[in-house]
């Protein structure tokens, strides 16, 4: 039998401790790639929703990974992209609408066995933008109402990647000026009722997410307000309006011509609302018509000449909207 002292315990003890941290500790100078430390890194597209037949960039981050001696290879659709070897971003051009483009990167150190590769999709996309001012044109008018100051501007955002997707299945994050409206992302929302800016134009952005919460395109209008209008036409009380504005004048061929202002571009409530409207025939005011405010006949009053009839339009509830004209009436 032999007894083993304290000493010889703590000697034996001491040994085994030692060769199992030399054996067991990795060498200072060895680097590993931890799941941590590559989840630092990105691939990623400038710009973030492309175009079709839109030049990019695909872009490599690597903030936390060692890439001393690495090789960076580049490969799009599986093919591998040569003259790029070691950059640390990849120009590509988009493809058509409908396409896809899978960029990888693969990143290889001398002590991995196996390269590390970050894969990102390239896919165009087009969001159009229709802007409707919910403001008042003449019926036979055919162009585009467009938005004054304080009026209700009414912004669709319909994004196309290719795929028939409806718009309510995407997320839409509505942006004006620095505010983002809606209190956030909304889904389904790919349209915002607006009051138009008064004093200044104003971006509105708008960003389209997938059900992914992955950026699907994105697209910018600016909201410049538009000033009201009135132009003159003659009227017939069979047939309502003509179709072409009096703006070169009106020649008198009858007795009686019945002449109506036509507002453009005043909100919507123009009739429901405060408004103050002035005929003034040479200068001087005449009586209105009650029961048709923008509506006068003009009269002839004897020998020839010219007389100058003019309106004044305004929006008491929203005074930035106002409008006048004027016509020479020859008879």
């Amino acid at each position: 039998m032999r007894v083993v002292t304290s000493l010889q315990f703590d000697i034996s003890f001491f040994c085994v401790f030692l060769f199992l941290f030399f054996c067991l500790t990795p060498p200072a100078d060895a680097q590993t790639i931890n799941p941590t430390s590559f989840s630092n890194t990105s691939l990623s597209i400038s710009p973030s929703a492309p175009a079709p037949y839109q030049d990019v960039a695909a872009k490599l981050q690597l903030f936390a990974l060692d890439t001393t001696n690495a090789t960076i290879e580049w490969f799009v659709d599986g093919v591998k992209q040569p003259e790029h070897t070691n950059d640390r971003s990849l120009p590509l051009t988009t493809g058509p609408l409908g396409s896809s483009q899978v960029v990888t990167a693969t990143i290889t150190r001398p002590d991995s066995l196996f390269p590390q590769e970050l894969t990102t999709t390239v896919t165009p996309s087009i969001v159009d933008l229709i802007v409707e001012g919910e403001t008042r044109t003449p019926h036979f008018y055919t162009g585009r109402a467009l938005p004054s100051a304080g009026s209700t501007v009414r912004v669709s955002a319909i994004p196309f990647v290719g795929e028939i997707t409806h718009p309510e299945n995407y997320t839409y994050k509505w942006t004006l000026g620095t505010t983002v409206l809606l209190g956030g992302p909304a889904r389904g929302k790919n349209s915002v009722e607006i009051e138009m800016p008064k004093y200044s134009a104003t971006n509105l952005i708008v960003e389209v997410f997938d059900q992914n919460n992955t950026l699907v395109g994105k697209n910018k209008t600016t909201l410049k307000a538009t000033n009201p209008e009135v132009h003159f036409y003659s009227y017939s009380f069979l047939g309502g309006p003509h179709s072409v504005a009096l703006d070169a004048g009106l020649m008198l061929t009858s007795d009686e011509t019945p002449v109506v202002a036509e507002p453009y571009f005043f909100s919507n409530t123009l009739a429901r609302t405060n408004t103050t409207i002035e005929w003034k025939v040479n200068g001087s005011p005449i009586a209105p018509n009650t029961e048709h405010p923008l509506r006068v006949t003009i009269a002839r009053t004897g020998g020839s000449g010219e007389s100058t009839l003019s309106i004044r339009i305004i929006n008491m509830e929203t005074l930035l909207q106002n409008a006048q004209s004027l016509v020479t009436v020859s008879f």
